[in-house]
């Protein structure tokens, strides 16, 4: 006989039960965000798009009371409810200088995502403006602080928060979990954090400084800052404070000594008298260390001026050159300063400084701060100068009038001494054919598409993209700039009429550029006042062996020169069996490549003209290059290539 099938009587409970709780869980989840959801929309906010939320018009982010006589700043949150994931959470921690790197990269984790960002504050923080004072700073910058939040009111749930220390952030950025919080725990001291949103946050760090307000309540700091603006100013920043504590951080001021006697010799290469700006959070131990230099030197200490550490930072930056040490404070100073030719002296980190590290972390800091901290524009071709200085004196004790320009012996060439160190900003390429005849130029792209942006930018005056080409045979290159560029061509020097036929394309043979010595009215200064130009955006040079003498009267009759690059084809003498004759060689290329560079150009391509220096069959050329294509950008002209890098 068939039996029924039954349940014992605990094992019903036990399924009702399970029923009943999981009714009431999601009961109270749904509950639990509605009341959130509502908390959100009473307060204003949208925390699920990435867009800095609008507080209520009578909401004020800082209250102010007066109590001992001293204003103080409360900062205050308008959330009071729960977070809801996703978001980037920052938690802003040492002065100003951190505090911009640290705002810099949980933007940068922001925007990749496509996250909020949450500013978080502890606590109600009130702050005094002296540089020993390192309480909330970024509201002193232009940085949106809506999406503010006070951790007395605000929950950011535990379960949901992910740390990220340096070394993962920039190494494992891809393997952060997808969802929820994540909140960095370093400082992020590298641009190599947030290099791509550079642009956006260029713009959201500058300080708010009321200028007139400045002017008229200090009238010595307006002086000064009419000297800053109107001499070439040099910022010398010299950090004491906990420095001096911590054997890692602290930078003697020998440091400064020495960079200041450097960036004077860099200086005079230019023709240019500095005049010295301090700023110091002890400046009366700085004065006393720097005191033999104001009989060279001008010398104004403006830390002595009662200012506060923002006006400091603000009047570094408008200084045309700097000299920092390894301060957050200052290295910003100098980041921000928008001065194209600026010289920047930054010192190195104390080796004691890694001995703060532990295990592996050692290892990763040494890469960041020895490598990625500083800027590769600031010190990569300076070290290029000084090995060029290091090698000349390991060859003949720093006497480049005896320096053999081919030593078979240490197997080194003249070009080895002047390579191309400088990195073009935007894409480098070849145009024209591969062969001879070709030029690498920089940022074509910039004058490809946008030509009326390009006018706008590159210079004040709204003219037509223009570039000069001297000399040459080949058709290929003017062909491809035409194609791609929207600019007027202009070619001198040619033996013939030969050119590519286009309506932007001009053709005057007849006119051989030269120096003053040969014919004063072929200058380039002449040409280009004949034909109405100011500015050329691209100078091609192929005129066999004039152009260090023409480039050299270029120099002279310009203080910035006129182009915005330059490539190049430069010829050597022919090699003079005489030690002396090729001592000679040597001396005055360095002489005249100096010059050059003195003058703001920087090298960023060469190649060895194989066809000329070796292939053609002459006696004196045969057996090593002595023509070379050079491709150099011109860092103190007002154009693209550097307002736009």
């Amino acid at each position: 006989m068939k039996q029924n099938k039954t349940f014992p009587l605990y094992s019903s409970i036990a399924s009702y039960g399970f029923l009943i709780c999981c009714i009431c869980f999601i009961t109270w989840m749904t509950l639990a965000l509605v009341s959130v959801s509502n908390s959100l929309d009473n307060n204003n906010t949208t925390s699920n798009q990435y867009t800095f939320d609008t507080p209520p018009e009578n909401f004020n982010l800082f209250q102010l009371s007066n109590d001992n006589n001293e204003t103080q700043h409360s900062i205050r949150s308008y959330f009071n409810t729960t977070l809801i994931p996703p978001g980037v959470i920052l938690r802003p921690q040492g002065g100003i200088g951190n505090q911009l790197f640290e705002y810099a990269c949980s933007y940068a984790l922001a925007k990749e995502r496509n996250w909020p960002l949450y500013i978080v504050l502890r606590k109600f923080h009130s702050r005094g403006f002296s540089a020993t004072q390192r309480d909330f700073a970024l509201d002193l910058f232009n940085i949106p602080l809506n999406n503010v939040i006070d951790e007395s009111t605000t929950k950011i749930p535990n379960n949901f928060l992910e740390y990220v220390n340096d070394q993962n952030l920039l190494e494992n950025r891809g393997n952060l979990k997808p969802h929820g919080f994540v909140q960095h725990s370093g400082y992020c001291q590298s641009e190599a954090y947030w290099r791509n949103w550079r642009d956006e946050l260029i713009p959201m760090f500058q300080p708010h400084v009321d200028i007139d307000s400045l002017k008229t309540s200090n009238k010595k700091l307006e002086s000064i800052l009419k000297l800053i603006e109107g001499t070439e100013s040099v910022a010398v920043h010299v950090r004491r404070g906990d420095f001096t504590t911590y054997n890692g951080f602290f930078v003697p001021t020998s440091y400064q000594r020495q960079a200041i006697r450097k960036i004077v010799k860099l200086l005079q290469l230019r023709g240019k008298t500095p005049v010295f700006f301090v700023f110091s959070d002890n400046i009366q131990y700085t004065k006393e260390k720097l005191r033999d230099f104001n009989e060279k030197y001008e010398f104004h200490y403006v830390s002595a001026l009662n200012t506060t550490s923002i006006q400091d930072f603000y009047l570094m930056t408008q200084c045309k050159h700097i000299i920092i040490p390894n301060s957050t404070f200052g290295w910003w100073s100098a980041y921000l300063n928008k001065n194209p030719d600026k010289i920047v002296i930054a010192s190195a980190f104390n080796p004691k400084f890694w001995k703060l590290w532990a295990g592996e972390n050692r290892e990763f800091y040494k890469k960041l701060h020895g490598t990625l901290y500083h800027p590769s524009s600031w010190h990569i071709y300076q070290r290029v100068i000084k090995k060029r200085s290091s090698w000349i004196g390991s060859h003949n004790h720093n006497d480049s009038s005896k320096v053999n320009p081919w030593n078979r012996k240490t197997l080194t060439h003249i070009w080895n001494f002047f390579p191309p160190a400088f990195n073009c900003p935007f894409m480098l390429e070849r145009v024209g054919r591969l062969g001879h005849g070709g030029k690498w130029i920089c940022g074509l792209e910039l004058y490809e598409y946008s030509p009326s942006k390009v006018s706008n930018i590159i210079r004040e005056s709204p003219e037509e993209c223009t570039i000069y080409i001297f000399g040459g045979d080949d058709l290929t290159i003017e062909k491809e700039l035409v194609r791609r560029a929207d600019c007027q061509i202009f070619i001198f020097d040619r033996k013939s009429n030969k050119a590519y036929a286009h309506p932007r394309v001009e053709v005057i043979p007849e006119v051989k550029i030269s120096d003053k010595n040969e014919k004063e009215e072929n200058t380039l200064y002449n040409i280009l006042k004949e034909n109405d130009h100011g500015w050329l955006d691209i100078m091609v040079m192929d005129i066999q062996g004039r152009e260090l003498k023409v480039l050299e009267q270029i120099a002279e009759d310009f203080d910035v020169l006129p182009f915005g690059q330059l490539q190049v084809e430069i010829h050597l003498p022919k090699q003079d069996k005489d030690d002396k004759g090729r001592h000679k060689i040597f001396q005055n290329f360095k002489k005249w490549f100096e010059r050059m560079e003195a003058k703001g150009l920087r090298p960023f391509f060469s190649e060895a003209n194989l066809f000329q220096g070796c292939i053609n069959g002459k006696k004196e050329s045969s057996n090593t290059p002595n023509v070379m294509e050079y491709s150099f950008i011109n860092l103190r002209g007002k154009h693209l290539l550097v307002q736009g890098s």
